[in-house]
């Protein structure tokens, strides 16, 4: 298995900027990313219910929900 460091190497080096924008295009739909506000607004719930009980990711500075996620340690 490769280490993390060798595979952002190899993306850095194998990839566009704008290659890189749909890889995290298709990244966010696949595992159904939302702002907590469009979060709410798909689920009819309140928008403290969502920020305060809800799995959320920080992507500058911007929290996004993600159904199913779980914590990792991972170093980055």
């Amino acid at each position: 298995m490769k280490s993390i460091a060798e595979t952002l190497l190899k993306i850095d080096q194998e990839f566009t900027k704008q290659e890189l924008v749909q890889i995290i295009e298709l990244s966010a739909h696949k595992l159904d990313l939302k702002t907590i506000s469009n979060y709410v607004k798909f689920n009819n719930i309140s928008y403290n219910g969502a920020k305060n009980h809800r799995q959320h990711i920080i992507i500058d500075g911007k929290k996004f929900v993600c159904d199913g996620i779980v914590n990792d340690n991972l170093p980055f």
